[in-house]
C-alpha cells in the first residue's frame, strides 16, 4: 500500500515476535514478484494466480510507477546477496529498504 510507517511498524512487530528478517524478506519479495507479474499481464493472459491475489496486486500497483518495480526488485536482490557475502547486516538493510519505500 506504500504506507511506510505502517510497514515499518509491522516489520518491527514481526521481528519482536521472533520472525527472522529473512522470512520477512521472502514475504516482501513474493508480493513484489506478484506485482511485477500482474503489471505485465494482459486481460487475455492465462495464469495460475488466484483472482484474489491478482486483485490485491492490482490494488498495490496503483501506488507505484511502472518503472519503480524493477528497481525495487533489484534492490531486494542486492540486499540478499550483500548480506550473504557479509557486506551488510541483513536486518538493517531490509529495514532501510522498508523506510526508503
Amino acid at each position: 500500500m506504500r504506507d511506510k510507517k505502517r510497514l515499518w511498524v509491522e516489520y518491527e512487530t514481526a521481528l519482536t515476535a521472533g520472525l527472522p528478517a529473512e522470512e520477512l524478506f521472502w514475504k516482501i519479495s513474493w508480493q513484489l514478484k506478484h506485482m511485477l507479474m500482474v503489471a505485465k499481464m494482459t486481460p487475455t493472459d492465462k495464469t495460475d494466480m488466484k483472482p484474489y491475489s491478482i486483485q490485491k496486486a492490482k490494488g498495490f500497483l496503483r501506488n507505484y510507477k511502472p518503472e519503480e518495480l524493477p528497481r525495487l526488485s533489484m534492490n531486494l536482490i542486492d540486499i540478499y546477496h550483500r548480506a550473504r557475502r557479509g557486506q551488510s547486516d541483513f536486518e538493517t538493510a531490509l529495514e532501510r529498504f522498508v523506510l526508503d519505500l
